[in-house]
């Protein structure tokens, strides 16, 4: 099980400007091992949702997960997961922890 944090990190166009592509993305910092936000939305508008880096499988080690295309793997141990919600797809029980993204002005808030 990944430890419990608080987490409220900012981001914006200015410092993820991949995230704000149609089914984009972008790794910024927080979490235990780092954030991923990822843009929902294929129609040019943002809806996005983060989720921690840290594999939850054995999250003791902190394994982060890369994004490719709608998937995130775990490259240690091969796990695999949905990125529309987070849902394990391959080598995993449980599915990533996904955080909740909130609009301030013309910047987007990650919390917990």
């Amino acid at each position: 099980m990944l430890p419990d944090i608080n987490i409220q990190q900012t981001f914006s166009q200015a410092n993820a400007p991949e995230a704000f592509n149609s089914n984009g993305k972008a790794y910024i910092d927080g979490g235990v091992a780092g954030l991923i936000i990822y843009n929902m939305s294929s129609s040019g508008q943002y809806d996005f949702i983060a989720y921690d880096r840290c594999s939850p499988v054995n999250p003791q080690e902190r394994n982060p997960v890369t994004v490719n295309g709608f998937i995130a793997e775990d490259q240690v141990s091969g796990a695999q997961w949905l990125l529309k919600d987070g849902s394990p797809l391959k080598n995993a029980e449980c599915p990533l922890r996904a955080y909740r993204v909130s609009k301030m002005g013309n910047s987007y808030t990650v919390v917990n």
